[in-house]
């Protein structure tokens, strides 16, 4: 499967790379970002800029998606970790104390007055 993604990107970028050559003397006139005025730019590095930038973006939010879904993963691991623990001693309770048990566990601890 790896080989396959690579493979489309390469062709992504061939293609890319082909248009950028047949377009190369073109020239952007008084790009403006901001208060920052580019007087005369290469459309092949215009695009090449906005192309990195994209990546540079989309590389800072998929690192932040991850590190939000580490997170969540060791709390779930965790809380998985607390109950086969509660699962482990509860597996320890004889028999004859499972009644006992069950009341300490659900809090129904009956008060014994016989209603």
């Amino acid at each position: 499967m790896w080989f396959l993604r690579w493979l489309v990107l390469a062709i992504v970028f061939m293609v890319l790379l082909y248009f950028g050559f047949q377009n190369a003397g073109l020239v952007v006139h008084g790009l403006r970002m901001g208060s920052f005025v580019l007087p005369e730019a290469p459309l092949l590095l215009v695009l090449l800029a906005a192309f990195l930038l994209g990546l540079v973006v989309m590389f800072v939010i998929a690192a932040v998606e991850h590190f939000k879904l580490l997170s969540k993963l060791r709390g779930i691991t965790k809380e998985r970790d607390q109950l086969l623990a509660r699962i482990n001693s509860l597996q320890k309770i004889p028999l004859d104390q499972i009644d006992e048990a069950f009341d300490v566990i659900s809090g129904s601890k009956e008060t014994g007055n016989g209603s």
